[in-house]
């Protein structure tokens, strides 16, 4: 007997909350949506500047470098 094949869904979405903190996303206060590859995210605000400031840390760029 064959088992029934469940649908996926090959089109990711995405989504209205941060995939960090699970806050929501608003893009008018600095929230963002984009893709890591294949992979969708959506950051908030606050998970979005922190990564960015994580990112400048660990490439040795100082806030008046630019």
């Amino acid at each position: 007997m064959l088992a029934k094949l469940k649908k996926v869904n090959l089109q990711p979405s995405l989504e209205d909350n941060c995939c960090i903190c699970a806050g929501e996303y608003d893009p008018e206060c600095g929230g963002v949506q984009g893709y890591f590859g294949a992979i969708p995210v959506t950051f908030c605000e606050w998970c979005y500047s922190s990564v960015i400031d994580m990112a400048k840390y660990h490439l040795g760029i100082k806030d008046e470098d630019g």
